[in-house]
């Protein structure tokens, strides 16, 4: 009928300011196309409040899980810049403990999108030597330098070269960032605050 071709064109044009407002990854939350208001003729029609009231019910359930990303990634953002200014002695143990989070997330993700090829990265690779320096080798000083070089390498320029941006509600992108700028991060911190950066590592630090 007529009314339900007008109730189908509004939430046509609703979906799509959606879709051009919230720039999201398809995998993470796809895209609506269009929304079908038909109804068959078998089953009884719905009411124009109930139909706009469901409608409304999945457009807030997909907004606040994007409230929630959003919240957590610039919360994230804002302890990495406290931690780096002024708290460097909680720099190691932040990165020990947020990395093997994101990796899991990420390798969750890639294998539930058949993308777990992607892993072998050299990326990842970095990462590991650094968290097996960190543990493993933290009182030499070739280490260090081997640790520094990967930091400050192919990780930070990958930045760039890949064209990470920092989009809050996604948190593949804001993963994507954490992996190459976390690592100077740290470097950073071990080579120009290094008394201050291991006054609580157990395991003691040494250029």
């Amino acid at each position: 009928s007529q009314k339900d071709t007008y109730l189908q064109d509004i939430a046509n044009f609703v979906i799509t300011i959606q879709n051009q407002v919230f720039d999201v990854h398809q995998e993470e939350v796809p895209h609506c196309t269009s929304v079908d208001w038909t109804f068959p003729p078998s089953s009884t029609p719905k009411t124009s409040k109930s139909v706009f009231r469901s409608f409304s019910k999945s457009i807030q359930t997909d907004s606040m899980k994007l409230k929630l990303k959003f919240t957590f990634s610039v919360l994230t953002s804002g302890i990495l810049i406290v931690l780096t200014t002024r708290l460097q002695q909680l720099i190691p143990w932040f990165y020990v403990i947020s990395f093997p989070i994101l990796f899991l997330w990420r390798t969750y993700s890639y294998v539930k999108r058949h993308n777990q090829y992607f892993l072998l990265d050299y990326c990842y690779f970095g990462i590991l030597a650094i968290m097996v320096i960190l543990f493993a080798f933290p009182k030499r000083s070739d280490t260090f330098i081997l640790h520094f070089c990967i930091a400050n390498g192919v990780l930070y320029t990958g930045a760039f070269s890949f064209r990470n941006s920092c989009v809050f509600h996604s948190v593949n992108r804001m993963t994507s960032v954490y992996i190459h700028i976390a690592p100077p991060i740290v470097s950073f911190a071990m080579r120009w605050y290094p008394e201050e950066a291991f006054k609580l590592w157990p395991l003691g630090f040494q250029i």
